[in-house]
């Protein structure tokens, strides 16, 4: 009997040691590592901004009763994300636009900016690429959306352009100064953003 006690005894403790082994060899010291479905660790960029000078990433979070349905709704979150960034820039831009023309006596140039551009951001807010994904372990969807930088300040552009030619301005050296001060608005927002 004792012997049997002994050997159930000895037979644990190696399990209980291999099994501390293993779990242990993947995280480094102090590093609290989780995995989710498929034992695939929970990556970066799940709280940490991904985003570089080229690009602007989110990560967004969805959980629906199918995997499908979570994809969904992360992208959906994904997408809010980026457009409240988008929101944020041309707000900075406008305020920019201000101090730099030193009046808000041209409204009308402000205004058809902001309308051009959510005309023009529109479709790339739905070409924004899913660069990523993790699924955790209660089948919730992490995904890592982009935009492109360069493609966003080109559609900001576009908008500034098209807000000065929509027929509602007389094209003289007035609506010229105020649409290169808005361009200026813009640059000066891309070449300030630290990342």
């Amino acid at each position: 009997m004792k012997k049997s006690i002994l050997i159930v005894m000895v037979v644990l403790s190696v399990f209980a040691l291999v099994s501390c082994a293993t779990s242990g060899s993947s995280a480094k010291k102090g590093e609290n590592v989780v995995v989710g479905a498929n034992n695939d660790v929970r990556p970066d960029w799940v709280f940490k901004s991904m985003s570089t000078e080229n690009k602007y990433s989110v990560s967004a979070y969805g959980k629906g009763a199918s995997l499908q349905t979570s994809i969904k709704m992360a992208q959906v979150e994904g997408r809010t994300l980026l457009a409240e960034y988008i929101s944020t820039a041309v707000k900075e831009i406008v305020s920019t636009y201000i101090n730099e023309a030193g009046t808000e006596s041209n409204t009308q140039t402000m205004k058809a900016f902001e309308a051009a551009t959510q005309q023009k951001t529109s479709a790339l807010l739905t070409g924004a690429s899913q660069d990523d994904m993790w699924e955790d372990e209660e089948g919730g969807v992490w995904v890592l959306m982009s935009i492109s930088l360069d493609s966003l300040a080109s559609k900001l552009y576009e908008a500034a352009s098209e807000a000065m030619q929509n027929g509602t301005f007389e094209q003289n050296e007035a609506a010229a100064e105020a649409n290169s001060k808005m361009n200026a608005a813009i640059e000066k927002y891309f070449n300030t953003k630290p990342f």
